[in-house]
C-alpha cells in the first residue's frame, strides 16, 4: 500500500496525506520517489534504500561501539549482534521508513559521542543532523529528545558554560519539529484510523495500579528480547525450541548484567541514551501518541546490543578472573554466531509473508481468452502493484475488484452474482470463503494454486 503511493504520486503530493492508511516521513518518502524513479517498474528501486539506511547504520554503530569499548572482544561482540540480526536483516529490505529510524539513531549518537576539534562545528553538526532527523524519521522527536538530555547532562558534569549552547541546539530541533507538526501531523485525517489500528494491543494502559499495566510491561520487554534475539522474525517451525529458550535467556542475562553494570559504574551518561528512548515511547503510547509495538520500535535494537556488550564485557571479565584464564577471542563470537547459525538452518531467508507474485505468475500462464478474475479486497493493493510495475499480459476488462471484505455469505453472493464462465480468484491466505461457499453447492475447483499466504482458484461460475 505505501509502495502504491510512492510510484503513484508526484513529489508534491507525497506531501499531502497518503492513501491506504499510510503514513510515513516526508523526506523518506521523497527519496523513495526518486529511488522508484530512477531504477522505474522495479521493487529493487523501493527497497535500495532501506538497504542503505541498514549499511549506514552499521557504519555509524561500529563507530559508536569504538567509542564506548576499547576491549577487542565487547567490540567485536557488539557487531557481530547487530549484523546477525535477523530482524534488522528482514527490514532492511522492507519498503518502510523502519531502517531509516535506525539509521537516524545510530548517526544522531555517533554525532554526540564523537569527539570535535572545536565546539562550533560539533554546534553546526548537531543542529543539521537533527533538523534532517525530523523529515527522516517518525522517531526522531525521541532520538533528540533522549540526545539533548544526554547533552544537558555531560555538560552540567564536565562544562557548565555548554549548557547554553546545548539549549541553542535544542531549540534548534524544537523549532524545526515544531514546524514539521504543524505543517504535516497536526489534524491529520488519518489520526483516527491509525489510533483505531494500534489501539488493540500497542498503548499502555494509564492506570499503574491495574494487572493490564503490569502485563503490558512484561509483554513488551518480552517482545523488544525476541525482536534482538531474532526469535521473532524467524520462521518458528525449522527451530528447536531450545533455540528460543536459549538465545532469549542469554540476552535478558546480558542485558541485566550490562543495566547492573551501568548503574553500579554511575556511567548515567549511558544509562540515559538507552532507556530513555523506551520511557518516552511508553509514555506516548499510554497518551495514545504513539504506539510500542514491533517494528516501531526497530530503531531501539542498537541499545540493545550497547546494554548487552557491557553485559558481556562484564561477564568475561569475572569470568577470566574466577578461572585464572587468558581472554580468548571466541567467546566474543560465540553467542552472535549461534544466531548466525540458527539464522542459516532455520531457512529463514527470503522470509515469505504473501507471495501474491507466485500466484499471480501462475494465472498468467494459465489464463484464457474471455476469463474472468475476481480480486479480494485484501489482495487488491498488491495486484494494483504488480499490474503497474510489471508487464502483466492481462484483460482490464475482465478484473473485477471486491468492493468490501465480505463478512457473511450474502454479501460475497452479491460481489460475484454478476460473474459467470471460467472465473478466477485471487485472495489472500486467510480468506477462505469461496472455497467453503463453492463447494457447499457442490462445485469443485477446476484447478488451483496456492503460495506461502497466497492462493488462486479456478471455478466455473453458473447463474
Amino acid at each position: 500500500m505505501l509502495a502504491l503511493n510512492i510510484i503513484n504520486k508526484s513529489h508534491f503530493e507525497l506531501l499531502k496525506p497518503l492513501d491506504f492508511l499510510q503514513v510515513a516521513p516526508v523526506l523518506f518518502l521523497q527519496i523513495e520517489k526518486v529511488f522508484s524513479v530512477l531504477i522505474p517498474n522495479s521493487e529493487y528501486g523501493l527497497r535500495l534504500f532501506p538497504l542503505i539506511s541498514y549499511l549506514l547504520s552499521l557504519f555509524f554503530f561500529y563507530k559508536i561501539i569504538r567509542l564506548l569499548h576499547s576491549n577487542f572482544n565487547a567490540i567485536i561482540f557488539s557487531i557481530s549482534l547487530f549484523v546477525f540480526n535477523a530482524t534488522l536483516i528482514y527490514y532492511a529490505s522492507e519498503v518502510k521508513q523502519y531502517m531509516t529510524d535506525v539509521l537516524v539513531l545510530t548517526a544522531a549518537y555517533y554525532f554526540i559521542l564523537k569527539k570535535y576539534r572545536s565546539e562550533k562545528n560539533e554546534y553546526y553538526f548537531l543542529g543539521a543532523v537533527g533538523a534532517i532527523s525530523i523529515f527522516l524519521s517518525n522517531v526522531a522527536p525521541i532520538i533528540l529528545f533522549t540526545a539533548g538530555i544526554y547533552l544537558l547532562h555531560k555538560s552540567w558534569q564536565t562544562d557548565k558554560q555548554r549548557v547554553l549552547p546545548i539549549l541553542g541546539v535544542s531549540f534548534i530541533w524544537a523549532a524545526t519539529f515544531s514546524a514539521y507538526f504543524f505543517i504535516f501531523i497536526y489534524n491529520h485525517p488519518l489520526r483516527k484510523g491509525m489510533v483505531d489500528f494500534w489501539s488493540l494491543s500497542s498503548f499502555l494502559p494509564t492506570n499503574p495500579f491495574s494487572i493490564e499495566f503490569y502485563e503490558f510491561l512484561l509483554q513488551k520487554f518480552v517482545m523488544v528480547v525476541k525482536m534482538n534475539s531474532s526469535t521473532a522474525i524467524l520462521p518458528i517451525f525449522h527451530r528447536p525450541l531450545y533455540y528460543f529458550i536459549a538465545m532469549d535467556a542469554l540476552l535478558v542475562i546480558l542485558i541485566l548484567i550490562g543495566g547492573i553494570h551501568l548503574f553500579r559504574k554511575k556511567r548515567f551518561d549511558l544509562l540515559i541514551l538507552t532507556t530513555t528512548p523506551f520511557i518516552v515511547q511508553l509514555i506516548l503510547s499510554g497518551l495514545k501518541l504513539y504506539p510500542f509495538d514491533t517494528r516501531l520500535l526497530l530503531y531501539t535494537c542498537p541499545l540493545i546490543v550497547i546494554i548487552s556488550s557491557f553485559g558481556f564485557n562484564s561477564s568475561i571479565n569475572v569470568l577470566f578472573s574466577i578461572f585464572k584464564i587468558e581472554k580468548s577471542v571466541i567467546l566474543a563470537f560465540a553467542i552472535p554466531l549461534a544466531m548466525g547459525y540458527f539464522l542459516y538452518k532455520s531457512g529463514g531467508f527470503p522470509i515469505e509473508n504473501i507471495e501474491l507474485k507466485k500466484s499471480i505468475a501462475y494465472l498468467e500462464k494459465n489464463i484464457r481468452a474471455g476469463d474472468k478474475i475476481f480480486v479480494t479486497r485484501a489482495s487488491q493493493q498488491p495486484f494494483e502493484y504488480y499490474m503497474q510495475t510489471t508487464a502483466m499480459d492481462l484483460d482490464l476488462n475482465s478484473l473485477v475488484f471486491e468492493n468490501q471484505v465480505s463478512k457473511d455469505s450474502i454479501q460475497f453472493i452479491n460481489e460475484i452474482a454478476p460473474l459467470a464462465g471460467r472465473v478466477w480468484f485471487v485472495m489472500d491466505g486467510d480468506f477462505k470463503y469461496p472455497i467453503t461457499y463453492f463447494e457447499s453447492k457442490g462445485n469443485k475447483d477446476v484447478q488451483h494454486f496456492t503460495a506461502h499466504g497466497s492462493a488462486i482458484y479456478l471455478y466455473n461460475v453458473l447463474r
